[in-house]
């Protein structure tokens, strides 16, 4: 649901203070996650804790990008990428024996000082990026309506496709009007970016002219 959303937060506020927020935010809920004394807190903190995390694969991808060169850039995305997946893989095995030998409460209690040791060497390494415009005006371009409606499609869509079959019946009423709720929000949501939005998180049109890209890759042929 956030992952557009930080992109375009971040060209509004700035990339290093985005990327410390999403940290801090993941950090703190995730956390809370292991105190939770019941199910709705877990579910509540487990929420924040998407909502940072949610940001952060696609900001290492666009910090990447603005502060490496163009020959180099390929190099250290691959790095990523392959930390990623390699967290995909190792990451459930290592999350079954915390929890069968320990208690499920220390798989959160390892990411949460993870997270902040990472904010720790970003904070100290990262360059600081100043907000081009005034807060004021920053905050009035936050496209709040592509937020919306993109929050409402994928969490319509997302509730009935993981849980059909197995929670409710895929012929049940509740499931058919998420479905169709989320798929007409989707459409509303493309709608708004191409029509409605001030500053779109999914720009309609490129910003960058064929030439400027042309030229970019011609210099980096030659180089």
């Amino acid at each position: 649901m956030f992952q557009m959303l930080y992109g375009r937060l971040s060209d509004i506020f700035g990339r290093k203070a985005v990327w410390l927020g999403a940290i801090g935010c993941l950090c703190i809920a995730t956390l809370l996650c292991g105190l939770s004394h019941n199910a709705t807190m877990f579910y509540v903190f487990r929420g924040v804790a998407g909502i940072g995390g949610g940001g952060l694969s696609n900001l290492s991808m666009i910090i990447v990008s603005d502060v490496v060169t163009l020959e180099q850039r390929g190099k250290y995305q691959s790095i990523i990428g392959s930390c990623v997946g390699m967290g995909n893989v190792l990451g459930p095995f290592l999350a079954a024996s915390l929890i069968t030998h320990v208690t499920w409460r220390a798989f959160f209690w390892v990411i949460a000082p993870l997270a902040a040791i990472v904010g720790v060497i970003s904070a100290w390494l990262l360059p600081s990026t100043p907000p081009p415009l005034p807060i004021q005006e920053s905050v009035r371009k936050i496209d709040y309506g592509g937020v919306l409606f993109s929050s409402i499609g994928v969490v319509l869509l997302l509730i009935p496709i993981s849980g059909g079959g197995s929670y409710f019946s895929w012929h049940s009423p509740m499931v058919m009007i998420m479905l169709a709720g989320g798929s007409a929000s989707l459409v509303v949501f493309v709608l708004w970016e191409w029509r409605g939005a001030r500053l779109p998180m999914m720009p309609s049109k490129s910003t960058v002219s064929p030439e400027a890209v042309l030229s970019v890759c011609c210099k980096a042929n030659w180089n």
